[in-house]
């Protein structure tokens, strides 16, 4: 596990506890004095149950307030088992008295029945004056709290620091437990000397060691984020949410050149006020024949934090997004079924205008002209600009005979607004967009594309910035898998546990989801980043795969959603997120060997 410094806390946090029972011992008494402090805090909280036993400079974190413990339950932990005391070690070496030891309290308190999911150690001080230079008698002290609190358990320590003439102590303790960190994945280590260098003024120190009381009251908010992003993880509280009913036959995806369906900063409809619809007919663009179209829609200065949902006009409005915006321009790539009459509508949840713009057209299975989806066991970089050089149109190969491709197009390092468009070489750059961006965004879009010239797609910048493309699948004639386009239905949201997971997706963890019927050979749906505590992104593949690219990317508090369509294991994909928060997935269709 690697060193974490600081983040920010997550939220949206629902419902109630899920994986182990909570502990049922009786609760201890409170004690809070200059050397002692000893309470137990909070009812149960979604993420679970934490112990937290500390020496001198855990005090703090307990006696000024708001506390370490009230930092945790605002964050969704709780019940919260809070132990400090002057003069804490871990037990190593043995003779001291038990009053001062970590183990025997830990093994008293699970005899009681009190044994957490989680653990924070804040030891170290005391026993690294004992191991001196001697990363080895580090080792030993740390693994004997690590082995008395047993396996089945996370376990977050933080590191240590000391007066200037024992730095040399600390530096033997703190590499001990970067080592541990590194070689088990149930152990987080926290790089509080890092913090406290960063922060003097806040966390000003008369011996580098114990801080004053406002240091005590930050520190606890920093500890308080900084764990829960490290520790907290989903657990299987369900199972799968139901397959949405398929609203057509399986068809085939016919070739197109991108075209504008709708802009209403020019169109007559004008901007959508809040709750408002957009009804548009595409009978002029498409086959008369058409089942469903691959569209890429963009809410653009929006008024206020919102979301943009795409279905067909004769159905009820799911209860699904294919854009999310927190205030700010964004837009994503769908499937969306047709309405009888050819029309597909979007609903916005705030004011905003809405563009939409034509990718690709569905068409009955057997009809001629027609490609099929052939996704990629895992997908392919194509080209990435960090690293071969910002270039405002790039020309890409893709593999021989593909009609069109499915890609995932990411902006970042954006110096002004602007948007990428993907298009078929040997023809001039349309006026549409597969990814909208503003300064300092990294931000992710999908499309189908048409090949064009030399078996390439040309995606062009508007504005200075880099640019990632991935492959994901390709589309060819006569060959691949026909599409089944469904009613919108969310089938993962680790804040409710839909999809047999909460409550939340934990930083490296990999959810496996059921998210088409078994004989599907893809998916495809908008996946959706919530609140994450950190920058992140979430990668989906087939499950028993790893997905060397992303899918989605968001910064740390933002809504961001991404049009996917991925290969799927017997009807299963698994999400993996770099950094803690909630990952959604709408399914709008999946794909069958026809």
């Amino acid at each position: 596990m690697r060193s974490l410094v600081a983040a920010i806390t997550i939220t949206s946090l629902l419902g109630v506890a899920a994986g182990t029972a909570m502990p049922s011992a009786p609760p201890v008494a409170a004690t809070v004095s200059t050397h002692f402090v000893e309470f137990d805090q909070g009812p149960p909280g979604p993420l679970g149950s934490v112990t937290f036993i500390g020496d001198s400079v855990g005090i703090g974190a307990g006696r000024f307030g708001p506390s370490l413990p009230d930092h945790l339950i605002a964050r969704g932990w709780g019940p919260v088992r809070f132990h400090a005391v002057d003069g804490k070690r871990t037990g190593y070496p043995p003779g001291w008295p038990d009053y001062f030891n970590a183990v025997p309290l830990i093994d008293e308190w699970q005899a009681s029945g009190w044994d957490s999911d989680t653990w924070i150690v804040n030891l170290g001080a005391n026993d690294s004056g004992y191991c001196n230079r001697d990363v080895a008698c580090a080792r030993a002290s740390i693994m004997l709290v690590v082995d008395a609190i047993g396996p089945g358990h996370r376990i977050w320590w933080p590191k240590i620091t000391r007066f200037y003439t024992m730095q040399h102590q600390a530096d033997a303790w703190n590499t001990a437990l970067d080592q541990i960190a590194a070689e088990r994945d149930d152990f987080w280590t926290w790089d509080w000397p890092a913090a406290m260098r960063a922060r003097p003024d806040v966390y000003a120190s008369y011996d580098n060691t114990h801080l004053y009381p406002d240091g005590y009251r930050e520190r606890s908010r920093a500890m308080a984020g900084a764990f829960t992003d490290a520790v907290a993880m989903a657990s299987r509280v369900g199972g799968d949410a139901p397959t949405p009913t398929n609203a057509g036959a399986p068809a085939r995806i016919v070739p197109v050149d991108p075209v504008r369906l709708l802009d209403t900063r020019s169109d007559p409809t004008s901007r959508l006020h809040a709750g408002g619809i957009a009804t548009i007919d595409v009978g002029g663009e498409v086959p008369a024949s058409a089942t469903a179209v691959a569209v890429n829609i963009a809410a653009v200065d929006p008024a206020a934090p919102g979301f943009l949902t795409a279905y067909p006009c004769h159905s009820a409005r799911p209860v699904t997004s294919a854009v999310n915006t927190v205030g700010r321009t964004r837009s994503a790539s769908t499937i969306v079924a047709l309405s009888p009459d050819d029309t597909l509508c979007v609903f916005s949840s705030a004011v905003s205008d809405v563009i939409v713009d034509l990718q690709a057209v569905f068409v009955p299975a057997g009809t001629s002209g027609t490609s099929g989806l052939m996704p990629l066991p895992v997908p392919q970089r194509l080209v990435d600009t960090r690293v071969t050089g910002r270039r405002l149109l790039l020309t890409l190969p893709v593999p021989a005979g593909a009609a069109m491709a499915a890609v995932t197009i990411t902006a970042t390092g954006v110096e002004a607004p602007g948007y990428v468009t993907a298009y078929p070489c040997g023809t001039q750059p349309p006026e549409v967009s597969n990814v909208n961006v503003l300064p300092g965004d990294t931000s992710a879009g999908a499309g189908f594309v048409r090949v064009g010239t030399l078996d390439s797609i040309c995606v062009y910048a508007s504005s200075p910035m880099d640019v990632v493309v991935d492959l994901t699948a390709t589309l060819t004639p006569g060959a691949g898998m026909s599409y089944v386009p469904a009613i919108p239905q969310r089938v993962l949201d680790t804040r409710t546990g839909l999809g047999g997971w909460r409550p939340v997706h934990g930083a490296g963890q990999t959810l496996d989801v059921g998210v088409a019927p078994a004989a599907a050979g893809a998916v495809s749906g908008t996946v959706s980043i919530v609140t994450p505590s950190a920058p992140t992104f979430v990668a989906a593949a087939p499950c028993g795969s790893t997905a060397p690219t992303s899918s989605v990317n968001a910064a740390p508090g933002d809504v961001v959603a991404n049009g996917l369509t991925v290969g799927v294991a017997g009807g299963r994909v698994c999400f993996t997120a770099r950094a803690a928060g909630h990952t959604l997935f709408d399914i709008t269709g999946w794909w069958v060997a026809t």
